[in-house]
């Protein structure tokens, strides 16, 4: 499933589409696709949380798997989506606090600049 169709999927959706359309993406997931395996990881979340139910075990430890395999700590925007698929998915606590300590977020300090503060 592509981007494009997710993006025209109604706001709700069943509790078992939302597990099956989280699953196609993980197995269409490759390397060069990363990107739009983030895309696609990002919508299925808002879908999964307009179902109002916890994912199964098995996808949050798949989703978890997936993560961890294709980490990058150095993009903030890599971070910030995994912070929505930790929420939404409800992932283990010890995802939530890697993406914490490594994310700088949108006001970082440059070192040895102005901080900004008078």
């Amino acid at each position: 499933m592509n981007v494009a169709e997710l993006e025209n999927l109604p706001e709700s959706i069943s509790h078992q589409e939302a597990h099956s359309y989280c699953c196609q993406i993980l197995d269409g997931s490759e390397p060069s696709t990363q990107q739009l395996t983030l895309e696609g990881l990002l919508i299925a979340a808002d879908k999964q949380w307009h179902t109002y139910e916890v994912p199964s075990p098995d996808l949050r430890q798949k989703l978890a798997s997936w993560i961890l395999s294709n980490w990058i700590s150095d993009s903030d925007e890599f971070l910030e989506v995994v912070f929505v698929l930790a929420n939404n998915y409800a992932l283990e606590k010890l995802l939530l606090r890697r993406v914490i300590r490594q994310y700088d977020g949108p006001d970082k300090q440059k070192s040895g600049g102005d901080t900004g503060q008078s």
